[in-house]
């Protein structure tokens, strides 16, 4: 789950349907003004019908929208609905036709020339059309739209899968490598541990034995004084190496132990160095208006988590203004810097120290405590 795009997923879940729907909408606002034009262009078609009265205006109207429509290739695919209104200026609907009876006919014929005049009368006129499309859900080309959509999300959502897996098995490896090694050396060490156990025995049992003969020297020695205390001395400094060869197989026995609680402290070094790089992150993603200087971030995670608590607590009054935090003194730290460093307190016994830089953001310098204050000030006279 380390390395598992939940977010792409999410991402390409929910982006297709409102791609799908934000670009039908953009095709409708799109395609109203191109249609309106071209409606406005086929309406009158064939002018010399109109003009001869042998077709009425409001008939040529509705035909030549409906071929139009009937021809479109767009139409054809995507199959959009159109509301269509045509009127003259003086705001009669000449489309759609909603059933009227015609004025102009007489008996079972046209009054071809009231047609032509009346049909003369509108093209001079002049007439207004108003198109608003709406874009059907289902059809073919909406249907490609949305499959497209899903095609290159799918693709996107496989990059980013593939390349995490590709990660965690290169993790995975470099893992399992070093837990080997490190299990090859920790039965080393012990095997080199139980051979310097086994010498440590030899060793008290070579001295038991020295013990027991010295004694044994004294009960039959049978020379004079002077000769018995040169053997007891030699005897004595005999014990003296080897208590002395003992001392130095125990050192080098503690040294051993040394190394194995460093090789245990070196597995856990990887988690610091990530919470340290996490926290950096995470101050420069939360707080825009500041930088976080490394040592004052080391300081920061060295602190109690209550301290943790209350020096960001201050941190975020920073971030959002820091002419409303109260300064104790300032300190003119080092000879290159033309800005003062500010001391804050916070907790019982906490220091901060900041700095407004060229750019007008806060620099945190130094977090610490009262204890750390010398080695603070230190620092901050060097910069």
């Amino acid at each position: 789950m380390k390395y598992f795009p939940l977010k792409t997923v999410l991402l390409c879940l929910m982006l297709p349907p409102l791609l799908y729907a934000v670009m039908l909408s953009q095709f409708e606002k799109y395609l109203t003004p191109v249609y309106q034009q071209k409606i406005e262009n086929h309406i009158i078609g064939d002018s010399e019908s109109l003009l001869n009265g042998t077709v009425r205006f409001r008939d040529a109207v509705g035909n030549n929208i409906h071929s139009f429509l009937a021809d479109d290739f767009f139409v054809k695919w995507f199959g959009p609905d159109f509301d269509i209104m045509v009127t003259t200026r003086e705001g009669e609907v000449l489309y759609p036709s909603f059933g009227e009876i015609d004025p102009y006919m007489t008996g079972d014929e046209w009054d071809s020339v009231t047609i032509a005049h009346q049909n003369y009368s509108i093209m001079t006129s002049g007439f207004t059309v108003k198109v608003i499309t709406r874009l059907k859900h289902g059809t073919v080309g909406s249907n490609l739209v949305l499959i497209l959509l899903i095609v290159i999300h799918s693709a996107v959502f496989l990059m980013f899968y593939r390349r995490g897996s590709a990660q965690a098995l290169r993790d995975d490896r470099e893992t399992g490598r070093r837990i080997t090694e490190l299990v090859e050396d920790r039965k080393a060490y012990e095997q080199i541990f139980k051979d310097l156990e086994k010498e440590k025995r030899n060793l008290f049992e070579n001295i038991k034995f020295l013990r027991h003969a010295n004694e044994e020297e004294k009960k039959k020695a049978s020379i004079t004084e002077e000769d018995m205390f040169e053997e007891i001395v030699a005897l004595e400094q005999k014990l003296q190496d080897n208590t002395a060869r003992q001392q130095e197989k125990e050192g080098e026995i503690d040294e051993l132990k040394e190394k194995l609680k460093k090789n245990e402290r070196r597995k856990n070094s990887g988690s610091k160095r990530k919470s340290f790089d996490f926290s950096g992150k995470r101050f420069a993603a939360i707080y825009k208006n500041l930088d976080m200087n490394r040592r004052a971030l080391t300081g920061l995670l060295e602190l109690s988590d209550d301290m943790q608590i209350k020096a960001e607590e201050l941190i975020h009054q920073l971030d959002a203004d820091m002419t409303k935090v109260i300064v104790k003194r300032k300190v003119f730290a080092g000879k290159k810097n033309r800005f003062p460093s500010l001391e804050v307190l916070f907790g019982y016994n906490g220091r901060l120290y900041f700095r407004n830089t060229d750019n007008n953001r806060c620099e945190v310098l130094v977090v610490g405590t009262k204890n750390s204050q010398t080695k603070d000030m230190e620092y901050l006279h060097n910069l």
